[in-house]
């Protein structure tokens, strides 16, 4: 997936390829274990701890990616490429993630010349 935040992308290169870091290394990984991916549990363990440090209600990491896919498509209208950053096969699939509010339909709603 592309990194478009120019901050966030020079932050993970750093920390990907620095001096002190292998190809072979993994963004998330065990403890002093970096060639070695991090089991489903540990990622869901490690995003609780990271809730719980923020200071934040826990809610699931997945809801993170349906609100991804949900804001890149109101923001610029694109449900294909909601769909593709989602890797999804289709749009019917995409569709089950995206939620118009209130707003979305009034906007909606102004952009009709009558």
């Amino acid at each position: 997936m592309p990194i478009v935040y120019e901050n966030v992308a020079d932050t993970l290169y750093l920390h990907v390829v620095g001096e002190e870091r292998q190809s072979s290394e993994y963004l998330l990984y065990p403890k002093r274990e970096r060639e070695q991916m991090m089991s489903s549990a540990s990622v869901h363990n490690w995003w609780s701890r990271c809730l719980e440090r923020a200071g934040v209600a826990h809610f699931p990491m997945h809801e993170l990616r349906h609100s991804a896919i949900d804001e890149i498509r109101r923001q610029t209208g694109d449900i294909v490429a909601a769909m593709q950053l989602a890797r999804h096969e289709s749009v019917a699939t995409t569709q089950t993630y995206l939620h118009s509010t209130q707003e979305d339909l009034i906007a909606r709603m102004k952009q009709v010349s009558w």
